[in-house]
């Protein structure tokens, strides 16, 4: 077996990596050309590859076995059903999390929530007035890790804090609302799950 990786080179390696990739990415095309005819009416069974569908896809789909070739829908419906359902998750997370993060329910709702997430170190300051500097003083006293700190320059604005970030109305701020819901540091079954 050592031998065997021993022959293979890392560029035959890359170059392998490559040729699969390419032969799913056509795989995927086929699929999906099917499975958008059997949405349209068509029986799934019954659908065939037509125009609009490179020459390759085309000739990988016709010699995979009907069988594979039925898990392989099964699997593309399945991943294309996860994928609307994650965007309408993550679309609903959006409007619940521009609604949360207004700066009537800063003192009372997002302060304490941050402090028990470990984004801010107390609740005694008020983060949504402190200056950058001021905040970055905070934070360097704080002993809060870094990449977990709301106290830090916010990427969007770099002359805002992620603190500060988080009750801007544009949609370029949706990631960093996000991102403080995905804070796993003090969920039990996450903690877990990554042991």
């Amino acid at each position: 077996m050592d031998e065997l990786r021993a022959a293979i080179s890392t560029t035959n390696l890359h170059i392998m990596t490559a040729v699969l990739e390419s032969i799913w990415g056509h795989v995927s095309q086929a699929a999906g050309v099917i499975l958008e005819q059997s949405a349209v009416g068509e029986a799934a069974s019954s659908c065939s590859l037509r125009d609009g569908v490179e020459r390759e896809a085309q000739l990988y789909w016709d010699r995979i076995a009907p069988g594979t070739q039925g898990q392989l829908l099964q699997f593309f419906r399945q991943k294309q059903f996860e994928d609307r359902n994650y965007k309408g998750c993550t679309e609903t997370l959006k409007r619940v999390a521009r609604a949360f993060f207004d700066p009537s329910n800063e003192a009372a709702g997002v302060r304490p929530l941050s402090m028990a997430l470990g984004y801010i170190p107390n609740c005694t300051h008020d983060y949504c007035a402190m200056t950058l500097g001021h905040a970055l003083s905070v934070h360097q006293h704080s002993r809060l890790p870094e990449d977990l700190s709301l106290l830090q320059p916010c990427r969007q604005n770099p002359a805002l804090t992620k603190y500060q970030g988080l009750f801007q109305v544009g949609e370029e701020y949706d990631g960093l609302r996000i991102w403080f819901f995905h804070n796993h540091r003090y969920n039990v079954h996450q903690q877990k799950a990554d042991r």
